[in-house]
């Protein structure tokens, strides 16, 4: 599925689906996913489809992995049955979503990713404890809505053919106990966003699920408080206060960060044209970040206004989201990469930190984990576009041979980049599975034999685990 034009069905699926569901629905997805640096500088994050937390050592050094999963992704390579221990469903390997620190209560939270569960994780002994919902949990990579007392605040609803209902907002305490529920206003929404301010009140942000207009909500003593914004159009990605109480929030359809205060909204454009702002953060000096999706950039907004774009090294796919040193240096995460990159602003320079794969990754059990849903929808309905397109991005030194051309021409079409089958090629050990699937599934049926088998052995001899000393 192609969205270059808003139509109102795409409009729909990238409100309610996450963001790489929409531009990975084809092919593995898998990344690094939030960012949070604690106060002696260690950088902690998560993946949105392993059940690990990572940790690089102040200055991006040395590596450890925490594991809340005995095997990877075992619901889809084995379907296997529901194991509980140590109060962690270890069944559901989905990976998590968003991070947040709560270094004084000694937690680290985080969302089980597409799923009705949030994970604690203990900065003490490293222990993983589960919180069930009554209905699915919305959270995008940033961090989790935190108020100064360590309560979270989380967004619930269940999800149907015309978005999101029965939506509600859940309090919880520090120690994970609801401190209670608020029904949303309205009907069926889509692209929720939540934000707390410096009076410990939750904001959010929803759009109808019509798609006719964002609204900013305010709950304040129990009651909603709605503020009218048309100025940031029909939905917003990303919403943050700074220390002066002003909110900032993401306006893609705008293509622009949003400002507002008392009412007032103001509107930055951002100079790359279509670059979709995603996300929005605030640094330690109270400085406004974003993250460019389609523009593949960083952006920051000065105090007079003026944006500054960062672009990502070449060969990296969108940003994901941000964590800031005090030091001035940025932290941030790229669509399709375990690993984690530093920019230094002043330089504009951008070191990368290879984070490798989790140790419980077994045999090729990355195979069967990236069903293209999304175009095996459009194939059965008839509508892929098997015309092969030029690649977008190429892997460094890649091999320029005829089998090469053979992939490029008959695969890299719908669904990835060229540069994606390199940065995956760790996690395979076979890709006649990927193959047939992009085949039979994806659409890909004007591949013969002799291409099919051509190209097999051309991604096992170029991209495979088992090249790279890899493989279990």
């Amino acid at each position: 599925m192609r969205c270059s034009k808003i139509s109102l069905l795409c409009f729909r699926l990238a409100l309610l689906l996450p963001p790489q569901a929409v531009a990975a629905g084809c092919g593995p997805t898998y990344g690094a996913d939030g960012i949070a640096l604690d106060g002696k500088g260690n950088v902690w994050f998560t993946h949105f489809e392993d059940a690990r937390i990572g940790r690089l050592s102040s200055g991006g050094g040395k590596f450890r992995e925490y594991l809340a999963s005995v095997k990877a992704n075992p619901v889809v390579t084995t379907q296997a049955g529901r194991v509980d221990k140590d109060e962690f469903d270890y069944s559901l390997d989905n990976g998590f979503n968003g991070v947040t620190l709560d270094e004084k209560n000694g937690f680290l939270w985080t969302v089980r990713f597409g799923s009705n569960r949030l994970a604690r994780f203990s900065l003490k002994d490293a222990s993983f404890k589960e919180f069930k919902f009554r209905a699915q949990i919305f959270h995008t990579r940033r961090p989790l809505p935190m108020a100064a007392d360590g309560s979270l605040w989380l967004l619930i609803a269940k999800p149907s053919a015309n978005g999101l209902e029965s939506g509600g907002l859940v309090k919880l305490s520090r120690n994970g106990e609801i401190a209670g529920e608020f029904a949303l206003p309205g009907g069926a929404f889509v692209s929720p966003v939540v934000a707390v301010d410096g009076r410990r009140r939750p904001w959010v942000a929803l759009t109808p699920a019509d798609g006719t207009q964002a609204r900013l909500y305010t709950l304040d003593e129990g009651r909603w408080l709605q503020r009218d914004v048309p100025e940031v159009g029909r939905f917003v990605t990303g919403m943050v206060f700074d220390r002066h109480e002003r909110l900032w929030l993401a306006a893609p359809e705008k293509n622009a960060i949003a400002r507002y205060v008392s009412g007032k909204v103001t509107l930055y454009p951002v100079p790359t044209a279509n670059a979709f702002p995603q996300q929005v953060f605030v640094d330690p000096e109270d400085r406004i970040w974003f993250t460019e999706w389609n523009g593949h950039r960083i952006g920051r907004l000065s105090d007079t206004g003026r944006i500054k774009e960062y672009a990502l090294p070449d060969e990296e796919e969108s940003p994901l989201t941000l964590a800031f040193t005090g030091d001035g240096k940025v932290w941030f995460s790229t669509l399709f990469n375990y690993g984690l990159f530093r920019l230094d602003p002043r330089t504009g320079s951008v070191q990368e930190y290879v984070v490798p794969p989790p140790s419980n990754w077994f045999g090729d059990a990355a195979s069967v984990s990236s069903t293209c849903a999304i175009s095996s929808r459009a194939a059965a309905a008839g509508a892929i576009d098997t015309t092969p397109l030029k690649p977008s991005r190429h892997p460094r030194d890649y091999a320029k041979n005829a089998a090469a051309a053979l992939f490029e021409k008959s695969c890299n079409t719908q669904c990835h980049s060229w540069y994606r089958v390199d940065k995956v090629a760790h996690r395979r050990t076979d890709w006649a599975a990927t193959v047939d699937r992009m085949i039979w599934l994806n659409g890909a049926k004007f591949i013969g034999e002799t291409q099919r088998d051509e190209i097999i052995r051309y991604l096992n001899e170029s991209y495979a685990a088992k090249k790279q000393g890899l493989a279990r």
